[in-house]
């Protein structure tokens, strides 16, 4: 591995066809690969530390996740938090969640602190369960 790999985190984590339309998921995402988008879809993963961004407007949740590859269902997991995210002060700041609003008390059990490096997710998270 090269000395620069180490410290990178983000990457093109795949890519595939949906509704006739190209969609790019990203590991981790640098402001740089979202640059031009608008609002995006995010899966926070708390098992593993990785947060899976794409274009909002092309697929949903389900679908990518599917695409991972991975066994836990998305909706029914204290380790997955799904949502949408919008660009606001050059910082990407979750604006609702699926994960809320179909499992609701099943986030409280985790720390999604980490995830704020990437989308702001932990203060929505505290104003939600007010």
């Amino acid at each position: 591995m090269s000395r620069l790999k180490q410290y990178i985190k983000e990457e093109f984590f795949l890519g595939f066809k949906y509704g006739g339309e190209y969609i790019e998921v990203f590991v981790n995402p640098s402001k740089k690969e979202l640059k031009r988008i608008p609002e995006i879809r995010f899966i926070a993963d708390n098992k593993k530390k990785k947060v899976y961004a794409w274009d909002s407007e092309f697929a949903i949740h389900t679908d990518v996740w599917d695409k991972i590859g991975d066994s836990r269902d998305i909706y029914d997991s204290d380790t997955l938090l799904s949502g949408l995210a919008k660009k606001v002060g050059g910082k990407w700041k979750m604006t609702e969640s699926d994960t809320y609003e179909f499992g609701g008390n099943l986030i409280n059990g985790g720390d999604f602190k980490w995830c704020d490096k990437y989308i702001e997710v932990s203060k929505k998270l505290k104003e939600w369960a007010k």
